[in-house]
């Protein structure tokens, strides 16, 4: 699970690597896919956005620990925002090692690291690592894995879930549409 950028840095988590993804979200960076949310709400964000600076002068490093960020103005909605999944802490080192490709080598400290991912599936398993545990100090996650399946078409998709080798069926509701239009409903 040892991924190769962090074979010979620290794998912490710091401010360093908050700013970098925030700066990120700022950015005009193909890579970047969330600046709508950030850019003309913190100081600085439009300049480094138009490439004008090479920082966003609103994200300081306090310590290695803690970030402050300067807003243009008044936004209560701004914890919701940096919390939003969009947002997701990026790791600088694993960024510097990886580049742009890094989007085919995620690195993260969630419940789940990729332990096999192709065009028909993304297999995400357990991982021992995880800091979380439940209020009766069992660790987190439950599962062992996690399978997301790729189908061709929905027919496919439907078959297996049928055949119960899908828990969930994603195309469900477009199944039920297709019925309502058709008048059909296979019955078990």
């Amino acid at each position: 699970m040892d991924d190769p950028c962090f074979r010979s840095n620290s794998r912490e988590l710091t401010a360093a690597d908050v700013k970098f993804t925030l700066e990120m979200a700022c950015s005009s960076s193909n890579l970047n896919q969330s600046s709508n949310g950030l850019i003309g709400k913190v100081i600085g964000s439009e300049e480094y956005f138009n490439g004008k600076s090479t920082s966003v002068q609103g994200i300081k490093v306090v310590d290695p620990y803690c970030i402050e960020i300067q807003l243009t103005g008044n936004y209560s909605n701004i914890i919701n925002l940096l919390s939003s999944s969009k947002y997701g802490i990026c790791s600088k080192v694993a960024y510097d090692h990886y580049g742009k490709n890094i989007l085919y080598h995620p690195v993260g400290s969630g419940p789940f690291y990729v332990k096999k991912k192709n065009n028909e599936e993304i297999l995400l398993s357990y991982n021992p690592e995880y800091w979380k545990y439940d209020t009766y100090s069992n660790q987190l996650p439950y599962l062992n894995a996690i399978s997301y399946k790729n189908y061709s078409n929905v027919s496919k998709e439907l078959q297996a879930f049928e055949a119960q080798q899908l828990d969930f069926f994603f195309g469900f509701a477009f199944f039920i549409d297709c019925c309502r239009q058709t008048h059909s409903w296979r019955k078990a």
